[in-house]
């Protein structure tokens, strides 16, 4: 089908690696976390998430190749994700969706190409993930709050392939 998603072998069986699961995803992708505080957060999916952006900027800079998003050529760092989450998965420190909070290594400032790897969120609940609320409060990631209930509905939508969620939840207030 021309929509379908081309699954590397390596990643094809229902059992995979973390680091092959990730290998799944690229630039300008919506990556969805589910988890609640500490309970339920692909916490090995998330590290090697961050580890693969870590490793590829490290990569693209030792052999002069930085690239983001819409740019092309032989070299390409993961980066610019939206992070859609409910509950904020984290443990208050490093950990959940902490891990994400990854920009660009010291000594790549003249890049300006190579960017952070979250470009923005959409989540119910930042308490927990302080890394990627102080992106988020210097203006270095987008970030959007909804309300936790409806971003569960949105993504029970989208996983029984529903046309949507409609609501009335946060009328008349901020999130209208």
């Amino acid at each position: 089908a021309a929509n379908s998603l081309h699954i590397p072998r390596n990643a094809a069986h229902k059992v995979c690696t973390p680091s092959d699961a990730v290998s799944l995803i690229s630039s300008n992708d919506t990556v969805c976390v589910s988890g609640f505080v500490g309970q339920g957060s692909p916490d090995l999916l998330l590290k090697a998430l961050s580890d693969r952006y870590e490793r590829e900027c490290q990569e693209a800079l030792q052999h002069g190749r930085v690239l983001n998003g819409d740019d092309t050529g032989d070299s390409k760092v993961i980066g610019d994700l939206t992070l859609l989450f409910g509950g904020g998965p984290g443990d208050w420190k490093t950990r959940g969706l902490n891990y994400l909070a990854r920009v660009p290594p010291p000594g790549s400032e003249d890049n300006e190409r190579l960017r952070p790897l979250i470009k923005r969120t959409i989540g119910g609940h930042y308490g927990q993930t302080p890394m990627l609320g102080n992106l988020a409060t210097s203006n270095q990631i987008e970030a959007w709050t909804l309300p936790m209930g409806s971003i569960s509905r949105m993504i029970r939508a989208q996983a029984t392939h529903s046309p949507g969620h409609i609501t009335t939840i946060g009328m008349g207030t901020y999130v209208d």
